[in-house]
């Protein structure tokens, strides 16, 4: 049944590729700067940790290609504590878009989930939802992976499809080193509710096999996984003038072993220097050694030059025993494009 499902995948994958190129491409407009960026400098305050730190200094390319009709690229890299500074490769992918949709290849976050669709500078909280950075099917390998996504969305439709295909291995793995795909697919229906206000609802899959990636945010143990690897997302956003609330509910099976998590995120704009936010999240994993209470967050946001230039606060609580967890975040970030 699952190869018959990873096979349907492939089948409605090489569709749509035909379908993009069957389509007339939309004209190219090179834009007059296409690179930006933006760093994020943060101070926090928890049980584990206190200092400054650079959350996130990232560079990149994108735009129209200097050739063809209808070609697009981008190239991003990302400065990393944890390679000493270096800088690392995230995304990388060149795309053809018609009015239909687009088609994109390259490494790249896979179409999964809501949240993790969302630009790192717009998300009103310093991090995103502990269940999105740990199920998403990337979430041990940067987010990225290497492979082919076919998207669907007709100019002015209020739905999208994609369905991708990847090595499985992460960003930057040379190779398909066990032979076997990721195979991933989302879709979303927006209903106007009149007034302003929209409501978004969506649900995304993903599935492989896979003889030996490790997944320690999930497992208790380091050593690596061999099995079937099946996730499944669903995702609601309700948003109108001034004010966005949205949650998600994810789910992973790793053959016998289960994880799954949810958060419920709402934010509201004071006219247009100021936001507040808050969230409840949780996450439960087979890890004994990870804590499975709630985590309850409120943050606020000086929009200085709107989303450009921001300075954010935030506190987040997990009441529970044997004491509370806790951590306070100060962030600027400066975004230039």
């Amino acid at each position: 049944m699952k190869r018959r499902a990873g096979f349907l995948s492939v089948v409605v994958l090489g569709a749509a590729v035909l379908v993009a190129m069957m389509t007339p491409p939309l004209r190219a407009q090179q834009p007059a700067i296409p690179w930006g960026g933006y760093v994020q400098a943060r101070f926090t305050q928890s049980n584990d940790e206190t200092g400054f730190s650079i959350r996130r200094a990232k560079l990149w390319l994108n735009g129209a290609a200097p050739v063809g009709r209808g070609l697009y690229y981008k190239l991003q890299g990302l400065f990393r504590a944890t390679n000493g500074g270096a800088l690392t490769l995230q995304d990388a992918y060149l795309e053809y878009r018609t009015r239909l949709g687009f088609l994109r290849a390259g490494q790249m976050v896979p179409d999964f989930s809501l949240e993790r669709s969302q630009p790192d500078a717009e998300i009103p909280l310093s991090e995103r939802a502990a269940v999105i950075n740990t199920l998403i099917p990337s979430a041990t390998t940067g987010a990225r992976d290497i492979g082919m996504e076919a998207t669907l969305r007709p100019n002015a439709a209020r739905w999208h499809a994609t369905v991708g295909v990847f090595n499985g291995n992460g960003g930057n793995a040379s190779q398909n080193e066990d032979r076997h795909f990721l195979l991933t697919g989302r879709a979303t229906y927006a209903f106007p509710l009149g007034g302003g206000v929209s409501w978004e609802m969506g649900s995304s899959v993903a599935w492989r096999r896979t003889d030996g990636l490790a997944f320690q945010s999930i497992l208790e143990t380091t050593t690596p996984f061999s099995g079937d690897d099946v996730r499944w997302g669903v995702e609601s956003r309700w948003a109108g003038r001034g004010w966005e609330l949205q949650g998600e509910y994810l789910h992973t099976t790793l053959d016998d072993s289960t994880a799954s998590g949810y958060y419920a995120l709402g934010e509201h704009d004071v006219g247009s220097d100021y936001q507040l936010a808050a969230s409840v999240e949780r996450l439960a994993v087979p890890d004994p050694q990870t804590r499975d209470d709630p985590w309850y967050i409120v943050g606020a946001s000086r929009l200085i030059a709107g989303q450009r230039d921001k300075l954010m606060l935030d506190v987040r609580v997990q009441p529970g025993e044997p004491s509370s967890a806790y951590a306070g975040t100060v962030q600027w970030q400066l975004l230039f494009r």
